[in-house]
């Protein structure tokens, strides 16, 4: 594949062509990142998005699920991915400037539940990784 990307769906946050931010939705990203390490529920960003009219790049209104995909995404993080085509194993190549992979790791724990935000205690406890 020689550095092209391996799909044809446009990520949210960047243009056609995979690379080019698309800067109205990168704000999004960046604002949907703030207000769930600051506390609120995955489903209120949910909620919240829907009601604004924000649609995913697929057209498609946002899920949990979508939002959780969206805010882990690798190539949000800076990360420089590598996958060898005869293994089909991913690596870390390197990572771009900017201070995105911090946020990211501190995501990470809060996704873990789909009911609560981070740090929130007593709510129900649904784990996204136990469904393998």
């Amino acid at each position: 594949m020689s550095g092209e990307p391996n799909t044809t769906t446009r990520p949210f946050g960047f243009e056609d062509d995979f690379v080019t931010v698309r800067e109205a939705e990168a704000e999004i990203i960046r604002e949907l990142t703030r207000r769930f390490l600051a506390g609120e529920t995955q489903h209120a960003l949910v909620r919240d998005l829907n009601a604004r009219g924000v649609l995913s790049s697929k057209g498609n209104p946002w899920t949990v699920r979508s939002l959780q995909l969206l805010l882990l995404r690798e190539r949000n993080c800076g990360r420089i991915l590598y996958t060898d085509t005869e293994t089909n194993v991913k690596s870390i190549a390197g990572h771009l400037p900017g201070e995105a992979d911090h946020y990211r790791r501190r995501l990470r724990p809060g996704m873990r539940d789909l009911h609560r935000a981070p740090g929130q205690r007593g709510a129900h406890r649904r784990s996204t990784c136990a469904r393998g």
